[in-house]
């Protein structure tokens, strides 16, 4: 306890504290905006990976994975905001608490250190990966509605040129799955171009990851309404196609279901930074609650019915839905859907880095811009036609996001509700309490056993989360060479 002592209390104050003029946004983000937010960072585009998810595994084990991971996230959240609250004199939230300073102040400077960095990285591998997506969105709406129109200047292999990319080789019954429909696919997985989808993307988007998260909220809300406008396009597209392919109720990947579900919820490095901006009347756990749920229905019925629809799902359903094998209404709502839905979250990820490293003490708020806004919109366009970096981009987000938003959250739970943390609050002159109430009553004299079970729990299936999906990505690539 003594050895533990002075690494905490050294750790009480991240290095900005009461010294910092960057740029913040008030507590102003209610109750719908919250939902907005949480709901929109929860179901994204990772919603239109689970009919192939319920083709793969079957009816029973997704909703059943559904509905755990569904309660095991919405707990690590509302753990997390109750360990924020812990803090002495924030018990109302009122001091500016961002993701790496909570392990600052309970752990300290080392472990402050490592989810400073892995929190980055995680971002940065998102962002990248949703900027060159809503690149070829952009793309694909003009080479579907213009065909010939889209062009991009091929920098490398030399010599430099402008190219054009029409949607012809889109027709075919297999050109999804072979990836014709990827806009300038045929220049090759070695090509580095600047699409004009990727300049209209950077000139859209940017602007706005320079703002806070609270100015950002009118953005949200709009692409609230398109998420639900949207899918329910989608979802009547799915119902009338009249194909009707059964789903099993076991499938043969029935394992697969877990790893999916859990990737698609993970939203905790998005909590502090809300909390910091939320009014102070809005619930942290009906938020939370509202939120999942309201993801989890949306998930099953994407999954289910989409599953029906098509007999060949793919791994990302947009490709199939943005392809010839639709009408022309569903294809044009595929291409809002990534402009509205994938594109919008892109700003939030670099408010949310900002905030990280302005109040982590890690850089002033110039450089803090050029971390999380200039270097991913200036670095992406080179992985528009690298297959193999995205896939590299999305192995790496999956290690660094179940370390990040499950794991250490557990961890850092854990350790405020020690001796320490207790020593640290009776100096403070507060009493031991949960502001936020993340189990009923009756359970909470169970809470570090919880936390414990859960984290014991994520350490099985993380890891072979990410062995099942190596598994599927080489038998996808098998099968396309086959």
């Amino acid at each position: 306890m003594d050895r533990l002592q002075p690494l905490l209390l050294g750790a009480d104050a991240p290095p900005t504290e009461g010294r910092s003029p960057a740029r913040f946004g008030g507590k102003s983000i209610g109750f719908v905006a919250s939902i907005a937010l949480t709901v929109n960072n929860i179901s994204g585009a990772g919603m239109l990976s689970f009919p192939q998810m319920f083709q793969r595994a079957g009816l029973l084990p997704s909703l059943a994975a559904l509905a755990l991971v569904c309660v095991l996230s919405t707990l690590f959240a509302t753990m997390l905001s109750d360990t924020i609250a812990r803090v002495p004199g924030n018990t109302g939230f009122s001091r500016r608490i961002e993701f790496s300073d909570l392990f600052h102040r309970f752990i300290g400077p080392r472990t402050a250190l490592l989810t400073q960095a892995v929190f980055y990285l995680n971002l940065l591998s998102q962002n990248l990966a949703a900027i060159v997506a809503c690149a070829q969105m952009f793309d694909s709406f003009a080479g579907s509605f213009y065909p010939g129109a889209t062009y991009a200047v091929r920098v490398s292999p030399s010599p430099v040129s402008l190219v054009s990319w029409e949607p012809s080789a889109c027709k075919g019954p297999h050109s999804v799955s072979m990836g014709r429909c990827v806009p300038f696919a045929d220049e090759g997985d070695g090509a580095m171009l600047v699409s004009a989808g990727y300049v209209a993307t950077t000139l859209v988007l940017a602007p706005l990851g320079l703002m806070t998260l609270e100015e950002n909220m009118a953005q949200q809300k709009v692409s609230f309404v398109a998420l639900f406008t949207l899918t329910a396009q989608f979802l009547f597209t799915f119902a009338t196609s009249g194909s009707g392919h059964d789903v099993p109720w076991v499938g043969e990947s029935w394992i697969d279901a877990v790893g999916v579900v859990i990737f698609n919820f993970a939203f905790c490095v998005t909590v502090p930074s809300w909390l910091n901006e939320k009014a102070p009347s809005v619930s942290v756990n009906r938020v939370f609650w509202t939120a999942t749920v309201t993801s989890t229905l949306l998930y099953a019925a994407v999954g289910y019915l989409g599953a029906r629809a098509f007999a060949d799902a793919p791994e990302n359903m947009l490709s199939m839905l943005l392809s010839p094998r639709v009408g022309l209404p569903t294809r044009l709502c595929a291409t809002l859907f990534g402009v509205l839905i994938v594109g919008l979250g892109v700003p939030i990820f670099c408010v949310m880095m900002r905030y990280n490293l302005v109040n982590g003490g890690l850089c002033g708020e110039p450089w803090a811009h050029v971390w999380s806004s200039a270097v991913p919109f200036g670095t992406a366009w080179m992985l528009y036609q690298g297959n193999v970096m995205l896939k590299l981009l999305a192995y790496s987000g999956i290690v660094l996001n179940g370390f990040i938003d499950f794991l250490m959250p557990g961890l850092v739970t854990l350790v405020s509700l020690g001796a320490a943390h207790r020593t640290l609050q009776a100096a403070a002159g507060e009493a031991p309490h949960a502001p936020v109430q993340p189990l009923p009553a009756r359970l909470l004299p169970h809470y570090r056993n919880i936390i414990l079970g859960m984290d014991a729990c994520l350490a099985v299936l993380l890891p072979l989360g990410f062995w099942l999906q190596l598994q599927s990505d080489r038998a996808a690539d098998a099968d396309g060479l086959s």
